[in-house]
C-alpha cells in the first residue's frame, strides 16, 4: 500500500541518516588516533588507523597501542639478520602483497617466514570471506584485492561496484526466471480448475496408514501455531548437511528416501505435516539416498524408508518403514525432550550402534565443508612446524615422541568429539608440559587444528557440535609425518649400518691381503701374532722367538702381569690365564 511504502522510505532514510553518524563518529576517532602516533614519533596512514580503531573496537587509546605495538615490531625487524633472506622468500610468494604487509607479518613471527606466510595467507583468506558475505565469489575478490594491491578498503570500493554489475545482471535473469515461473503457475492453476479434489472429512495428516497405524494428532490447547514449510522441511545435501543438520537449533528428523521407493511417496508427506504442525519444535530433513550415496554408507543403510531422530548432532533413535503408533509417540517424545525412549527401550548395543553412526555422519558431514583449499593450508603449515619441532626437540626421536602426544590428542578428540574433556588441553599437565607445551611447534600444530590458548588450556571453541573433519585431517597429517620421521631414521641407521659394513669389508681384504703376503715369507723359527685388547680396536702386528713365551706378548702390549689377565685365541680355541704358571711358562713353539 502507499502507506507502507511511506513507513519504508521513513525507516530507510532513518537507518542512512544512523550510518552517515557513524560514519563520521568513526572518522572523527581516526584522526584521534593519527594524532597521538604522529605525538609518539611515527606515521601511519588512514586506512590503517581505521583497521587498528575497529580491532580495538572502536577504543582509540587501545587503537594507538596497537599501532604503536606493530611500529616497534617493524622497527626491531630491521635489526635482524635473518629477516632479509626471509623477506626475499616472502616477496617471491605474495607478489601481490605490499612491502609493508609483509614486513608487519614476519616482525610479528620474529622473522619465521613459514609463520609470517601463515598470517598473510589467513588475512588474505579473511579478506575473501568478508568480501564473499557481501554479495561477491571468492573469485571477484581474490581479483579485486589483487588489483588493489591487497588494500582491502580500495578492495571493497572496487567490488562494490563490481558486485552492483553482477546484482544488475542476475536481477535480469531472475526477471526471466520469475516470469516463467508465473507462467507456469498459471498454466498449473487452469489445470486444478479442471479436476476436482476430495478430502475427506476424517483426513488425519499426521496418521502413518497401514492396517492399525493411525496416530492421534488432535492438537492440545497448549499447541504451537503451525511452522510454514519452507522453514521446517529441507531437502539435504552432502554440502548441506553440516549446516542443516549437525548445527540445527533443533532435533531433526532425518527421512532417507529414494524416488522409486513406494512407502517413502507415502510416508515422505506425513512426516511433513508433522513438522508444521510442531510449529517448529523439529525439522525434517529429507535425504535421497541415491543422489548421496556417500551418506547412505556412513548410516548403514539397508532398507527404505529410513528414519533418524538426531539432537545436537548425534543419532538418538532410528526406525525402518512404518513404525506403530505406540512407537512414533515414544520416539517423537524422547528426540522432543532428550529422555531415553520406553516403547521400545534402547539396548546397550543400540545405543553404541547410534554412537558410531553419529560419529560417520559427522566425519562425512564435515568433510564435505572442509574444502581442499583448507587442507592443503593445514597440511603445509603443520608439516613445516613439524619438520621445526626436530630442531626444538633436540633431535628426530624426541621429536617423534612429543607428535606422538600431538596425534592422541587429536585423535581422541576426532573419535569422540563431544567429550568435554578431550577437547581442552591441560598445559600443566607434566606430560603434555614436557612433550608439548615446551614447543612452540606444537602448539601451532594444535592451532592449526583449531584449538585456541586460554591460558592455562588449549580449548577446541565451538558450540556443541564439532566439525571433526579439520580435527581428523590434522591427526592423520601427524600420523603421516610420523611414519615419514621414522623411515627417515631407520634410513639414517641403515647408511651407518653400511658405512660400517663397508669399512670392515675393506679392513677384512687388507688382512687377507697382508696373511697371503706373510705366508709368503714363513721364518720356521719366528712366531707371529695379531692380538688386539679387548675393548680397544687397535690391532697390534707382534713378532716374536720361537722359544718367546705368553708373558713376552703381555709385555709387548703393555700389560701389567701381575694383574690378571686372560689370553684368548679363537683360531686354536685356547684360553691361558696370567695365575696358570705352566701355561705361562710354555713357549710358542
Amino acid at each position: 500500500t502507499e502507506a507502507e511504502k511511506t513507513e519504508a522510505e521513513k525507516t530507510e532514510a532513518e537507518k542512512t541518516e544512523a550510518e552517515k553518524t557513524e560514519v563520521e563518529k568513526t572518522s572523527q576517532k581516526i584522526d584521534e588516533v593519527l594524532a597521538l602516533a604522529q605525538t609518539d614519533g611515527f606515521v601511519c596512514e588512514r586506512g590503517e588507523a581505521g583497521a587498528a580503531l575497529a580491532a580495538a573496537a572502536g577504543d582509540v587509546g587501545a587503537a594507538h597501542a596497537i599501532l604503536k605495538y606493530e611500529y616497534d615490531m617493524l622497527k626491531s625487524l630491521d635489526e635482524r639478520a635473518d629477516a632479509v633472506e626471509a623477506l626475499s622468500a616472502l616477496r617471491s610468494r605474495f607478489p601481490s602483497h605490499p612491502e609493508k604487509l609483509i614486513r608487519r607479518a614476519l616482525a610479528m613471527t620474529e622473522a619465521d617466514a613459514d609463520d609470517a606466510a601463515a598470517i598473510l595467507a589467513a588475512e588474505e583468506e579473511d579478506a575473501v570471506d568478508y568480501f564473499v558475505e557481501m554479495g561477491a565469489s571468492s573469485d571477484m575478490a581474490r581479483a579485486a584485492l589483487r588489483d588493489s594491491g591487497m588494500d582491502v578498503t580500495a578492495a571493497e570500493t572496487l567490488l562494490i561496484k563490481r558486485v552492483e554489475e553482477e546484482k544488475e545482471r542476475a536481477a535480469a535473469a531472475e526477471t526471466a526466471k520469475r516470469a516463467a515461473e508465473e507462467a507456469a503457475a498459471e498454466k498449473r492453476a487452469m489445470e486444478d480448475q479442471m479436476q476436482e479434489v476430495v478430502v475427506p472429512a476424517n483426513f488425519d495428516p499426521t496418521a502413518i496408514g497401514g492396517k492399525g497405524g493411525a496416530a492421534s494428532a488432535a492438537p492440545s490447547n497448549g499447541a504451537p501455531a503451525p511452522a510454514r514449510k519452507e522453514d521446517v522441511v529441507f531437502e539435504a545435501t552432502g554440502d548441506t548437511v553440516q549446516k542443516i543438520i549437525m548445527e540445527s537449533p533443533v532435533p531433526v528428523l532425518l527421512d532417507i528416501y529414494a524416488d522409486w521407493c513406494g512407502p517413502c511417496k507415502h510416508l515422505g508427506p506425513i512426516l511433513e505435516e508433522m513438522a508444521v504442525k510442531a510449529g517448529g519444535a523439529f525439522r525434517l530433513v529429507k535425504l535421497n539416498s541415491d543422489n548421496e550415496r556417500p551418506l547412505s554408507s556412513a548410516l548403514e543403510i539397508q532398507a527404505l524408508p529410513t528414519v533418524f531422530g538426531i539432537r545436537d548432532g548425534a543419532i538418538v533413535n532410528s526406525w525402518q518403514g512404518f513404525p506403530q503408533e505406540e512407537a512414533l509417540k515414544s520416539f517423537m517424545m524422547s528426540l522432543l525432550t532428550g529422555s531415553e525412549p520406553s516403547n521400545p527401550a534402547l539396548t546397550q548395543t543400540q545405543k553404541d550402534k547410534n554412537k558410531e553412526l553419529s560419529l560417520r555422519l559427522a566425519r562425512v558431514a564435515g568433510a564435505a565443508g572442509f574444502s581442499f583449499s583448507a587442507r592443503e593450508r593445514m597440511q603445509e603449515r603443520i608439516e613445516s612446524r613439524l619438520d621445526a619441532l626436530v630442531d626444538e626437540a633436540g633431535g628426530p626421536k624426541e621429536a617423534e615422541a612429543s607428535a606422538q602426544v600431538l596425534r592422541a590428542l587429536l585423535s581422541n578428540l576426532a573419535r569422540d568429539p563431544v567429550e568435554p574433556k578431550f577437547r581442552r588441553v591441560n598445559l600443566e599437565n607434566p606430560k603434555i608440559q614436557a612433550r608439548v607445551a615446551a614447543f612452540p611447534a606444537c602448539l601451532a600444530v594444535l592451532r592449526a587444528a583449531g584449538f585456541k590458548s586460554t591460558g592455562q588450556y588449549m580449548e577446541m571453541q565451538g558450540g556443541k557440535v564439532l566439525n571433526v573433519a579439520p580435527v581428523s585431517a590434522a591427526a592423520d597429517m601427524v600420523q603421516k609425518w610420523i611414519k615419514r620421521n621414522a623411515a627417515a631414521m631407520s634410513a639414517a641407521a641403515r647408511k651407518r649400518q653400511d658405512d660400517a659394513d663397508r669399512a670392515n669389508l675393506v679392513y677384512e681384504t687388507e688382512d687377507e691381503e697382508e696373511e697371503e703376503e706373510a705366508a709368503a715369507q714363513i721364518d720356521p723359527e719366528k712366531c707371529v701374532l695379531r692380538a688386539r685388547i679387548e675393548g680397544k680396536k687397535r690391532v697390534h702386528d707382534l713378532t716374536f722367538a720361537g722359544e718367546d713365551t705368553p708373558r713376552e706378548l703381555l709385555r709387548a702390549l703393555g700389560v701389567n702381569g701381575d694383574n690378571p689377565t686372560q689370553i684368548t685365541c679363537a683360531a686354536k680355541r685356547l684360553v691361558i690365564k696370567s695365575e696358570d704358571e705352566g701355561q705361562m711358562g710354555k713357549s710358542f713353539r
